[in-house]
């Protein structure tokens, strides 16, 4: 399965960041105001396997998205996508 690794240096600690992405609603805030994104089931919380399930639209084609959080051996957090059959269309 594909995966894609994001960073970003912040200037507060990792326990600060956390907190703030285990609020609800994060998903929403990170979420690009030009992207029409519609939450259809959230994230219970930040476990490892918690997931949650995005609509987006890319034109005219809305494609649902799973996103299941994982994780790391070192104090940090990750999610990742699961491929769902809709994206089996842009795969290559």
């Amino acid at each position: 399965m594909p995966t894609s690794v994001f960073r970003s240096a912040l200037p507060i600690s990792a326990a600060e960041l956390y907190a703030w992405h285990a609020r609800p609603g994060a998903f929403a805030r990170l979420a690009p105001p030009w992207q029409r994104i519609e939450v259809l089931e959230a994230a219970r919380n930040l476990d490892p396997g918690a997931r949650a399930r995005v609509r987006l639209h890319f034109g005219p084609f809305p494609v649902e998205w799973v996103a299941e959080h994982g994780h790391l051996p070192v104090p940090n957090f990750a999610a990742g996508g699961i491929a769902t059959p809709a994206d089996a269309a842009h795969l290559p």
